[in-house]
């Protein structure tokens, strides 16, 4: 049986960035790039020097088998990763002045491999026996029966004893009140050992920006939280329950900011959960890790080796 650090769960698709802004025409070039939360962290993890494994389901495809070297080229255990008589899920990336929209060819719109991932195509008992912290991407519980999967899975982690990390992902764009959301990610969140989310995101369900405030009551209501981190735009805000912590990036400047919170908490799991570390210098390097990732264009070219991390720490420490 094979053991891992850390095993994400949840959506597996790819992107086609066009190479300028704009309206697509005739001859808009793209470029076929993986950006998901799922896969980011897996390849992420396994940087910082962590067994990482991917548990979701791609198409018998081309892109299917893009997918699959990419996760081997990197050192990804894809024992978990299923392979489903059906397309490999596809966004084209629409760029303008204001920002960035994905266009999803998934449900609603039509059956592609990632929102299929039922229990018949995992071992559970097996994933959970072999894993010691399991990622979650939030984006992996808008579509049914991927959704159904991953509470299953997060149910009988949490009866293991397995820490559960799930990343709040994209709620701002499901449009939901407060009491929608809350109906609908309750029994998520209730077995998750650590909630990681963005302020912007939160805002709208707790009608306030006060980081404080929104942590204090994401622990009040789910007991089993051991921490909630929330980023702030210029640093990150953690609580524990009986520690807080609060610290502001250094040197943070943005060049692309994808895959940046997949960075921060590939760090905080590799460091903290994996092997042990305090979590003032797991902060402290997660914060430069989310700094590295977002100082740099695409993806995977800038999540950082561990080796490229402890470089540049060393680095700033003779600098300041």
């Amino acid at each position: 049986m094979v053991k891992v650090d850390i095993t994400s769960l949840g959506e597996i698709y790819v992107v086609m960035y066009p190479e300028e802004e704009g309206i697509y025409n005739e001859k808009t070039r793209f470029k076929l790039l993986i950006n998901c939360s799922t896969l980011n962290v897996a390849v992420a993890t396994h940087r910082l020097g962590c067994a990482s494994s991917i548990l979701g389901s791609i198409g018998d495809d081309i892109i299917g088998s893009f997918v699959v070297s990419i996760l081997r080229r990197e050192g990804v255990i894809t024992n978990w990763l299923k392979v489903k008589k059906l397309r490999t899920t596809i966004a084209f990336s629409i760029r303008d002045k204001y920002g960035e929209k994905l266009l999803f060819y998934r449900k609603p719109y039509v059956k592609t491999a990632d929102t299929e991932f039922t229990l018949k195509d995992v071992n559970v008992d097996e994933v959970i026996d072999s894993t010691k912290t399991l990622y979650v991407s939030g984006f992996s519980i808008c579509k049914s029966p991927l959704k159904d999967t991953v509470f299953y899975v997060m149910k009988n982690a949490s009866r293991k004893g397995i820490d559960i990390v799930f990343f709040t992902t994209s709620l701002k764009a499901l449009s939901k009140s407060c009491k929608e959301f809350i109906s609908s990610h309750s029994r998520y969140f209730k077995y998750a050992t650590v909630l990681y989310s963005k302020v912007d995101e939160l805002e709208p369900l707790f009608k306030s920006r006060n980081y404080k405030f929104i942590a204090n009551k994401l622990m009040e209501k789910y007991d089993q939280l051991k921490y909630v981190i929330i980023n702030y735009g210029r640093g990150v805000y953690i609580r524990s329950r009986d520690i807080e912590l609060n610290k502001e990036f250094r040197r943070l400047e943005i060049v692309d900011l994808s895959g940046a919170d997949d960075a921060w908490i590939s760090g905080f799991m590799v460091f903290h959960m994996v092997k042990g570390m305090g979590l003032e210098k797991t902060v402290s390097l997660s914060n430069t890790s989310y700094v590295m990732t977002c100082s740099k264009p695409g993806v995977l070219n800038a999540f950082p080796q561990i080796y490229e991390l402890e470089k540049y720490v060393n680095k700033e420490k003779i600098n300041s």
